[in-house]
């Protein structure tokens, strides 16, 4: 099997513990199948307490923990370590938690792994590039190929569009804002041409900012780390001129780099993942809005402190992901705006990375 991954994979550790916002709060807990039938077996005073908090779903797809008040992981212990671990070792853990912050999509004899900036460590790796990420490809013969039903020829089409946005972002002598207004062109001829498109089609007129309106919450919206709501403030409660944006790259050259590469890793990841609807072009959104979102905080966050350091940016991305792609109401809602709402429409976009709106 083919393994595809970042530059960048391999330097990834995770600082258990000394994490600030550890992954094993905030969210659910998918246990997998097979750990779901072992943990049934796990005897003691660690097996009644997995026998309480465990939460069946359907045949054959394991179960959930049940989380507590404060929504923590049942075995987060108060010193951030995991009881399963530490009692039956690291083997013990499921794959949900075996995996995160890694993201595992396989694509026939190939398989694309990634790293997520939901997680901290993470998204400092992202924020401290100093160069363009470029994706390194190795065998792994061990691997065994699992068969699926994509369409293969749409497969490698959509991994040819991605490689010409990454040649793009690879272009020094433009700004990212002209690299992006590229990539979103060519995302959208080619969704034009496969006939999918699913665009709001019209430029925004409303009177209110459309970045600020990119903050507001809508229905139903999931609370994954109340960090994400003092941003918004931020952002509701100051104006940012255009020329701000620009004064600010000259005093922090690394935000530019920084916001790029943030970019990359939303190109990387959801691309590829349109074999799945064919909606490239709403894959190619998530990459703009990720860097419009980021870019404001990072700039508010400038103009309140006088400064921005590369861990202040890796924690902007890292809170961003965490709201936006780890909860499904979250991420489901956000695709039925970029697909539905002007405010995200192709036109709009282009006119915001222009400066002219």
């Amino acid at each position: 099997m083919k393994i595809i991954q970042p530059d960048y994979y391999k330097e990834f550790k995770c600082i258990a513990s000394a994490c600030e916002d550890t992954c094993c709060a905030g969210w659910e807990v998918d246990v997998d199948d097979e750990k779901f039938h072992f943990y049934k077996t796990v005897g003691g005073s660690l097996g009644k307490r997995l026998k309480e908090v465990m939460q069946p779903k359907k045949k054959g797809e394991g179960c959930s923990f049940k989380l507590s008040s404060d929504k923590r992981c049942p075995f987060l212990n108060t010193e951030n370590l995991c009881d399963i671990i530490t009692e039956l070792g690291e083997e013990a853990i499921c794959e949900t938690c075996t995996d995160y912050p890694r993201f595992i999509r396989d694509y026939g004899q190939i398989r694309e792994i990634g790293l997520v900036p939901s997680c901290f460590t993470a998204a400092q790796l992202m924020a401290k590039k100093k160069k363009l990420t470029t994706l390194e490809a190795k065998l792994d013969d061990d691997l065994k190929v699992e068969l699926n039903d994509i369409d293969a020829e749409l497969f490698f089409e959509l991994k040819d569009l991605r490689a010409k946005i990454f040649s793009i972002l690879g272009d020094t002598k433009k700004t990212t804002e002209e690299k992006l207004i590229k990539a979103l062109n060519i995302s959208d001829d080619y969704e034009k041409e496969s006939g999918e498109s699913e665009d709001a089609g019209t430029v925004y007129r409303g009177k209110k900012d459309p970045v600020k309106m990119f903050f507001k919450p809508f229905e139903g919206m999931e609370t994954v780390n109340e960090k994400w709501f003092g941003y918004v403030d931020d952002t509701h409660e100051h104006d940012i001129l255009r020329d701000d944006y620009a004064k600010i790259y000259k005093k922090i050259p690394q935000l530019s780099r920084a916001l790029e590469e943030l970019a990359f890793y939303y190109f990387f990841r959801y691309i590829t993942e349109a074999v799945y609807d064919s909606k490239i072009l709403t894959a190619a959104k998530t990459a703009i809005v990720a860097f419009i979102c980021c870019r404001q905080i990072c700039v508010m966050e400038y103009r309140k402190n006088g400064r921005l350091s590369t861990d202040d940016m890796a924690e902007i991305f890292h809170v961003y992901s965490r709201h936006v792609e780890h909860s499904v109401t979250n991420w489901e809602g956000y695709l039925h705006e970029y697909e539905n709402n002007t405010i995200y429409s192709k036109a709009t976009l282009k006119k915001i990375l222009e400066g002219k709106l």
